[in-house]
């Protein structure tokens, strides 16, 4: 079989999956399906470095889907934080504070990286998208005081992570 055939029987039996877990940690339809289609694509070009005894075809998917999530969030705060060409014209102090910020997010997105998935996907859910810790939890099944734990865990990580780098 060769790789066009194996990519389309990859492509039929994951673009499903991989679908909803994109949609369900990214809140715009264009953009869920923009960053599906990236993955596609990273999944093809990376298909000849794929390794069946390091990990199954299922984990490494996942794995690239994953990764890809989290770069589609980090490239999104990087856009909110770009200077505007207003800011280029404001004085200095403005300038230097959206520098400043620009970095703290850039920082906070590597921090992000040191998080299990679990506590990604509580973050990004609760900070990102806006959804109530009662809703995460039932989204990721877990009980309520759980979800408010892995939040505080996840933050202090967090808070160490960014006060290391």
């Amino acid at each position: 079989m060769n790789n066009v055939d194996v990519m389309e029987k990859i492509y039929l039996e994951y673009r499903e999956k991989v679908f909803r877990y994109v949609r369900g940690k990214v809140r715009n339809l264009a953009d869920a399906e923009d960053v599906t289609s990236e993955i596609f694509l990273k999944v093809q070009t990376s298909l000849d470095s794929y390794d069946e005894e390091k990990a199954t075809l299922s984990t490494w998917i996942y794995t690239i889907t994953h990764n890809t999530v989290c770069n589609y969030y980090r490239e999104q705060s990087r856009r909110a934080l770009s200077l505007d060409e207003n800011a280029l014209y404001s004085d200095t102090d403005d300038v230097m504070t959206e520098i400043e910020n620009e970095i703290l997010k850039e920082s906070l997105a590597i921090a992000l990286e040191t998080l299990s998935e679990r506590e990604q996907d509580v973050i990004v859910l609760y900070y990102y998208h806006e959804i109530p810790l009662r809703d995460i939890a039932i989204k990721m099944g877990i009980t309520y005081t759980n979800a408010k734990f892995i939040k505080h865990q996840a933050i202090s990580k967090l808070k160490l992570a960014m006060k290391n780098s």
